[in-house]
């Protein structure tokens, strides 16, 4: 295993690899499915159409491509594609080369891409021309001059200023299945990231052992087959979308149909493709549920829809599966590890209103006061968990290790939960000071960070407010200093120099003379949510 990812106990280790771990490499399992499947539709995108033969050898070409710059099994590629063909080939190519892919999401600059390459040791970067107005080689340019391992920069679309065309690298000649690395299944496959507290990300190392068995435990509860089509309306790089939707569809001989995120395309998608399975996030249903036209598209095909990553509330869910044909239900995943889904044939109760149970027999999840004992039933405590696909420590994270894992083995996941009394989770929040972005997560603590030292601030807070469409959106209360004007476009210019992922800007900003506190002298933030709460539920009656 790469130096800085954690590795299972011995004993839990050879437990696992002889219950439950498949003990195949994600390249093996891509393959099996490309030969199974080879004439069945792998990827939909627009009128596009692409059978998992195609799949393949597009793969393996790419795959062969890479290679042939030099790069080596383990090493690292910083994976920033949006939505595309071009990302299942880059994918898949990747695993089949043996290279770890850094999933980085669309929205991340150069803060966080500086920080990533220089951690996971990145020797290549794949990223698309420009993109929504943005122009990611000039950033690429500025990235690699301070990440002295970062030798190549492949692009997707028009390439310049020496950097490696994709379309060129998808014509490279095949060796041959042979020809390809075999990485050992207890290597990591994938580095994940979460949104974590502590400001920049921190890097979850999933392997190939772990996560295909994640997947096949997912397949096995939602009873995915081969004539299922899943629809993708999230970013492909998210945990959430490869494990409930990309990996699913792909490694049952699915299809997966790549969609723009808004509702008319849904519609129209749905009906056109015969969509059996949509999973998203609660914005996204929301804004569908409101598209004028909802009720002139054929919605038949779908059989199952979910959705996860962040809390809906069960009125909504009631609405939701009342109106669509099939099972609805949510959904509990952590990027770490543990997913909690209802089964199909529960109840309306347990779909709507809890994310169920564990999907693997083999996870043990527990919920606990702050000294870490079991609360009853019905009563509000942490969830924590381990098993065979949750990690046993973040990359490189050696004092937060000690902090989230605990020495039983178990992950301290943050997360506030209640088992209602037959054993389903109800989610209720968060413990740490996160706020959940339509399901992208802000730390408030790097916000704040990064805004202390602004000439016109004396202290600020950063908390989260509701929004009806978001769930949540951040909110900055700021003492200024003495005499300045201090405006909201201060702060978003302000990150905006240091280059920070726009999903992370204060959008309300709320100037106060003092904070309340604590009877530990510390800020209460509590008290502070409840005040820009009350704020706008005022506003709100205007």
């Amino acid at each position: 295993m790469i130096q800085g990812a954690v590795p299972w106990p011995k004993e839990r280790e050879e437990e696992y690899a002889r219950e439950c771990w498949p003990n195949k490499n994600f390249g093996q399992v891509f393959l099996e499915s490309v030969t199974e499947h080879s004439e069945r539709i792998a990827l939909v995108e627009g009128d596009v159409r692409v059978t998992y033969r195609e799949l393949g050898e597009k793969a393996k070409s790419l795959a062969c491509g890479l290679m042939n710059l030099g790069l080596k099994p383990t090493e690292r590629v910083l994976f920033q594609l949006p939505n595309s063909l071009e990302f299942f080939y880059g994918y898949w190519a990747c695993h089949l080369a043996g290279l770890i892919s850094v999933m980085c999401l669309l929205p991340h600059r150069e803060k966080e891409l500086v920080y990533l390459a220089n951690l996971t040791e990145a020797v290549a970067y794949m990223i698309p021309d420009v993109y929504r107005g943005h122009d990611f080689q000039e950033m690429a340019g500025e990235i690699q001059a301070q990440c002295p391992t970062l030798k190549h920069i492949i692009v997707s679309g028009k390439a310049r200023g020496g950097y490696h065309p994709l379309d060129e690298l998808l014509k490279s000649d095949v060796r041959g299945d042979q020809g390809f690395p075999q990485p050992d299944p207890l290597e990591v496959a994938v580095l994940q990231l979460s949104g974590g507290t502590t400001g920049t990300p921190k890097v979850i190392p999933r392997t190939q052992n772990d996560y295909i068995y994640n997947n096949q435990a997912i397949i096995q509860r939602l009873a995915f087959t081969e004539k299922d089509v899943m629809m993708v309306p999230l970013p492909l790089a998210h945990n959430a979308t490869l494990n409930h939707l990309v990996h699913p569809a792909l490694l049952t001989g699915g299809t997966a149909v790549v969609c723009r995120f808004d509702p008319e395309a849904i519609s129209r998608t749905i009906e056109k493709e015969k969509v059996t399975h949509l999973f998203t996030v609660p914005t996204i249903f929301y804004r569908w549920l409101e598209f004028p036209d909802f009720d002139k598209y054929d919605y038949s095909s779908l059989r199952l829809t979910g959705t996860g990553a962040q809390k809906m509330p069960p009125s909504m869910a009631y609405k939701i599966g009342n109106k669509l044909p099939g099972v609805f239900l949510q959904v509990f995943g952590m990027t770490e590890g543990v997913v909690l889904i209802p089964r199909l044939d529960d109840t309306e109760k347990t779909r709507y209103e809890t994310v169920g149970k564990p999907i693997s027999p083999w996870d043990e999840i527990k919920v606990v006061d702050e000294e870490g004992k079991e609360v009853p039933p019905g009563e509000l405590g942490e969830l924590i968990c381990r098993g065979p696909y949750t990690i046993r420590g973040y990359y490189k994270a050696e004092e937060y290790n000690r902090k989230a894992i605990d020495s039983d083995g178990f992950y301290w996941s943050g997360d506030l939960v209640r088992l209602d009394e037959d054993g389903n989770v109800i989610v209720e929040g968060r413990r740490k000071d996160v706020i959940n972005r339509g399901g992208e997560k802000i730390s408030a603590e790097e916000v704040e960070d990064l805004l202390i030292d602004h000439p016109k601030i004396s202290r600020i807070a950063v908390i989260p407010m509701s929004d009806p469409e978001l769930g949540e959106k951040a909110c900055a209360y700021v003492i200024p200093e003495e005499g300045a004007e201090l405006t909201l476009q201060d702060l978003t210019e302000a990150l905006a120099n240091r280059r920070v992922a726009k999903f992370k800007y204060p959008e309300r900003l709320e100037i106060v003379d003092s904070f309340p506190y604590t009877s530990v002298d510390k800020v209460s933030k509590k008290a502070l949510r409840e005040d820009i709460e009350a704020k706008l539920l005022q506003e709100s009656k205007k």
